[in-house]
C-alpha cells in the first residue's frame, strides 16, 4: 500500500464503511441501542416535572458507552490484516483516523436519536443542540477510549471485557456519586480526567438561564483535550506495532 497518507485515508474509510454496512445485523443492533435506551430514560423520568442532575448523568454515561463499546474491538480484530498491510506501507495515522471518522459518524446518529427522542418527551432545558453536542463530544471520547483498549488487548473478548473495568472509574469519580464534601483531594483531582465530569457540567450549564459560550467552551474543550490525549496514546501504540511488523 505505497500511497500517500491522504490516499490511504480515503481507501481505508471507504473499506471500513463497506465493512460496517455489510454487517447489517451488528450495525442495526448498534443503531437500535439509542432508541431503546431513550425509551427506558423516558419511562423513568416521564413523571418528573423538571430534568434532574441524574438524567444528565445517565445521558452522558450512555453517550460514553456508545463510543467505547463501538470501538473496543475495531483494532484488535484486524490484527493480522493490520500487520500485513503495515509491511506493505500502511501508516498508523490514516488507519487510526479512518476508524475515528467512521465511528464518529455512527455515534453521531446514536447521540442524535438519543438526545432528540428524550427531549421530545422530557424537556432537557436550554437549546437541545447544545445537549446533543456535549453527548456527541462525550461519545467521541468514548471512541478514543475504546480504540485505546483495542490497541492494548490481545483479542476481542478481552477488549469487550475491559470496557466495564474502564467505565467504572468514569462512573465513580464523579460528584454525582460522591459529593466534594466527602471526596478526598485525590478523587476530586481524578474527576478532572473523566469524560463524565465535563459532559455532566456542560449539560448542566446549558440549562442555566445565564449560560455563556465561554463556560460551554471550557467544558467542551476539556472533552476535546481528553479525547486527543487518548488518540495520541493509540497512535503511539499503532506506530510501535507497525514498526515491529516491518522489522
Amino acid at each position: 500500500m505505497a500511497a500517500s497518507q491522504g490516499e490511504q485515508l480515503n481507501v481505508l474509510c471507504e473499506r471500513y464503511l463497506e465493512i460496517v454496512f455489510s454487517d447489517r445485523g451488528n450495525t442495526l443492533l448498534l443503531l437500535l441501542q439509542a432508541p431503546l435506551i431513550a425509551l427506558f430514560v423516558i419511562l423513568t423520568w416521564r413523571d418528573v416535572d423538571t430534568p434532574t442532575n441524574s438524567l444528565y448523568y445517565v445521558l452522558s454515561l450512555t453517550a460514553l458507552w456508545f463510543g467505547t463499546f463501538n470501538a473496543c474491538r475495531e483494532v484488535v480484530k484486524e490484527g493480522p490484516i493490520l500487520d500485513r498491510e503495515a509491511r506493505l506501507g500502511l501508516q498508523p495515522g490514516p488507519y487510526l483516523l479512518s476508524k475515528m471518522l467512521v465511528l464518529a459518524l455512527l455515534s453521531f446518529v446514536q447521540c442524535l436519536a438519543l438526545c432528540f427522542l428524550v427531549n421530545h418527551y422530557i424537556v432537557l432545558g436550554g437549546p437541545p443542540i447544545f445537549h446533543f453536542l456535549f453527548l456527541w463530544l462525550t461519545s467521541l471520547g468514548g471512541i478514543a477510549l475504546g480504540l485505546l483498549i483495542s490497541c492494548l488487548m490481545s483479542n476481542s473478548d478481552k477488549a469487550v471485557g475491559s470496557v466495564v473495568l474502564v467505565l467504572i472509574p468514569q462512573m465513580l469519580f464523579s460528584e454525582m456519586v460522591l459529593s466534594h464534601e466527602h471526596a478526598s483531594p485525590l478523587i476530586r483531582w481524578a474527576e478532572d480526567f473523566t469524560f463524565l465530569t465535563w459532559a455532566f457540567q456542560g449539560m448542566k450549564q446549558v440549562t442555566n438561564s445565564d449560560w455563556s459560550y465561554i463556560s460551554l467552551a471550557q467544558a467542551a474543550s476539556m472533552l476535546a483535550v481528553l479525547t486527543v490525549g487518548l488518540l495520541l496514546g493509540c497512535l503511539f501504540l499503532l506506530t510501535l506495532r507497525t514498526r515491529k511488523a516491518r522489522a
